[in-house]
């Protein structure tokens, strides 16, 4: 019994050193890391721009002329890159830790939605579709 007291009397609190020291902290963001919340913010402007997607498609396929029923395919062609993203998505965090897949899907939807932005065509939008097979890592 005196060997567990002594373990933990030993032990350094896990709390951060901020908090230990008597510091009054207001709001959640003063205890958050600039790196947490950098990710948050990263994070909720993906999702945003993620979901704008589907009320600006059928106006994209209008603007170039395409029967809105391609809206399907597209969105058909979108959940087959989904489900193949989610077969890599496992692979690629093995290889490139969490970090890494998040970048790469930042990129993706970077990539993705620039070529919304310059689509001459609605091949363009299909093709759009493609780099979506690496967003998965944050759906």
């Amino acid at each position: 019994r005196t060997a567990g007291v002594a373990r933990t009397q030993q032990r350094e609190p896990r709390l951060p050193a901020r908090w230990m020291s008597g510091e009054r902290t207001t709001g959640w963001a003063s205890m958050c890391s600039p790196g947490i919340v950098l990710i948050f913010v990263n994070i909720a402007l993906y999702a945003f721009c993620f979901q704008m997607q589907t009320p600006v498609q059928p106006k994209l396929l209008r603007e170039l002329g395409v029967d809105e029923s391609a809206l399907g395919q597209m969105q058909a062609v979108f959940g087959v890159f989904q489900t193949l993203g989610t077969l890599l998505s496992g692979t690629l965090m093995d290889m490139y830790g969490t970090r890494g897949l998040l970048v790469l899907n930042f990129v993706s939807s970077a990539v993705c939605y620039g070529m919304y932005y310059v689509a001459p065509d609605a091949w363009w939008l299909y093709a759009a579709q493609v780099p979506t097979l690496l967003q998965h890592g944050m759906l």
